[in-house]
């Protein structure tokens, strides 16, 4: 299952500088939950994948939805223009509570992404509807692993059939296919070039994948154990990656490709990261029940 996070901007009936806490989850209906994390309510239920939801992410400041599924396709999700939410799209009032406290608990720590986001300007739609854009098809089995570029318009997948696609999730354009380095365990990230193709691997590397030349595949090693989960600055200047070993390591991409930095300090697996806009914090969270906000200027 997977979650996500975002801090949406201000949007009307708040006060001024009011931010709106997104998450994002998973259910076993094969469903998305979209969650004022604040309110405490439900904004509304995204649904049409068929099969188990791997991965979804949260992005444009929440206005957009990215989902990949064991039913083999790649669905875009937008907010809709008109201030009714779409059939199917209802927002209920679920406030956590009972069997459901438990469930987003739940999901939360299985795969949780949080955005911090320092952008002041942003604004906030008044719409609470999504309607799905896009279907994406191309992978021929299930599709595992999913990472969002920093301007939230090309993605990169990852599947069972053992191929990286990347896709322009605005027209729906397949941009790129290549065969897979990485494991159905770990998340995908794509540079904000599209380009770069960044995975792990099950024996502890992370491994860069050019799109555009013919150079073998860039690999750093350094954790001990499973990389599970990785990101690369909007620049696409340094990249990091986290998995079972417990630490983060920070890397000088497209350079040395050395290890530039190691943070510590969760006692069990890391299950997730992401990175802020403006790349100065990233956050993490644990098998050890707990997120950790990063101040990255500190230490690059």
């Amino acid at each position: 299952t997977s979650a996500s996070t975002s801090a949406s901007g201000r949007h009307s009936g708040t006060g001024a500088g009011k931010w709106r806490y997104l998450a994002l989850y998973a259910r076993d209906d094969y469903s998305l939950v979209i969650w004022d994390a604040e309110a405490g309510q439900q904004v509304c239920v995204l649904q049409g994948h068929t099969a188990k939801v791997h991965r979804a992410q949260l992005v444009c400041n929440g206005r957009r939805v990215v989902s990949c599924s064991a039913d083999g396709t790649v669905r875009v999700w937008n907010q809709a223009e008109a201030e009714a939410p779409e059939a199917g799209h209802a927002g209920g009032a679920c406030h956590l509570g009972g069997g459901m406290s438990t469930k987003v608990a739940n999901d939360y720590m299985d795969g949780l992404s949080t955005l911090l986001d320092s952008a002041g300007d942003a604004q906030y739609s008044t719409c609470t509807g999504y309607v799905c854009t896009a279907v994406l098809r191309g992978h021929t089995g299930e599709v595992w692993a999913l990472g969002v570029g920093s301007d939230g318009e090309r993605a990169v997948t990852g599947g069972s059939d053992g191929t990286v696609h990347v896709w322009d999730v605005v027209s729906g354009a397949c941009l790129a296919a290549r065969d897979s380095y990485s494991h159905t365990d770990c998340d995908l990230a794509l540079s904000g070039c599209g380009r770069y193709v960044i995975s792990g691997t099950h024996d502890g590397q992370v491994v860069v994948l050019d799109l555009q030349g013919g150079a073998p595949p860039a690999c750093m090693s350094g954790h001990a154990d499973v990389v599970s989960t990785v990101a690369v600055t909007a620049c696409g200047g340094y990249i990091l990656s986290a998995g079972r070993g417990r630490t983060v390591r920070v890397w000088e991409a497209a350079r040395t490709w050395r290890c530039h930095a190691v943070l510590k300090g969760h006692t069990s697996a890391v299950k997730g990261l992401v990175l802020s806009p403006g790349d100065r914090y990233v956050v993490t969270c644990g098998r050890d029940h707990t997120l950790r906000v990063w101040d990255l200027a500190e230490r690059l």
